[in-house]
């Protein structure tokens, strides 16, 4: 667990190359809020790293990381197609620009279906609406798939 040490990007990086080389289950690196896009992209780029099938993390927590876009959540959306291990992803925190909601709920909705391991998803607070068809597309299969499925607009 490596909550709230001011992690930045670069700490990411070392993060990612561990996470292709390691056995582990478990990251929780919330309250982090530097390490941002780039630094959540380079944690996802580890998930892919280990491959389909390779992949041992099983819960990941990265809430209030600084995940504010398509970057970001381009980088999450890969992971979660390569990591066949995954069960739980804490996004909670993260608020994503107005006027990327809808390409990041549309990239999120693709990763949550290509996904077949996936049981617990938190995003409170990733959203601020559910008026946008993207957003109630992507809570909609959320709902299907996740047997625990947090969401809280603001």
């Amino acid at each position: 667990m490596l909550d709230s040490c001011s992690l930045k990007g670069v700490s990411a990086a070392a993060l990612a190359a561990c996470l292709s080389s390691c056995s582990l289950q478990e990251l929780i690196i919330g309250e982090n809020p530097s390490i941002g896009n780039a630094g959540i992209t380079a944690i996802c780029q580890g998930l892919r790293a280990k491959g389909k099938g390779g992949g041992t993390l099983r819960r990941l927590g990265l809430s209030r990381c600084g995940l504010t876009g398509e970057e970001g959540m381009t980088g999450i959306a890969a992971g979660l197609h390569a990591n066949v291990a995954l069960r739980e992803l804490d996004l909670r925190g993260n608020a994503v620009a107005s006027d990327e909601q809808d390409s990041c709920a549309k990239i999120l909705t693709d990763a949550v279906r290509s996904n077949t391991t996936l049981t617990r998803m938190v995003i409170s607070g990733v959203f601020t609406s559910s008026s946008s068809f993207s957003v109630t597309t992507l809570v909609s299969n959320l709902n299907d798939k996740c047997k625990q499925l947090e969401v809280i607009f603001k």
